[in-house]
């Protein structure tokens, strides 16, 4: 059996009312839900930024490129997260739900 941790997160209204959407027509709690998509998703997640990580090497300014600055999912960074993590997820070689 794996070891959970609880965490808090925030998210948007959108998000949490399609989050419970699933979880009542899967009939599994929103923490099942979560954890199963993202035990799934941030694997190959973590592989593609590794990969592009040893790629960017020779490129400095590539986070600064990709609007990376910012840590925090707000009105100001949402465009530059929104692009960086849909890059990641439409990355020529990946797909994130191919086992």
């Amino acid at each position: 059996m794996s070891v959970s941790k609880k965490i808090s997160v925030s998210l948007p209204v959108e998000s949490i009312n399609d989050l419970d959407m699933l979880s009542r027509h899967l009939g599994v709690s929103r923490s099942a839900l979560l954890s199963g998509l993202l035990g799934v998703s941030l694997p190959k997640l973590t592989v593609r930024v590794a990969l592009s990580d040893s790629a960017a090497e020779t490129d400095a300014d590539s986070d600064a490129e990709m609007g990376l600055a910012p840590k925090r999912y707000t009105s100001s960074s949402k465009e530059n997260l929104d692009r960086y993590l849909g890059n990641l997820f439409n990355g020529a070689q990946y797909d994130l739900f191919d086992r």
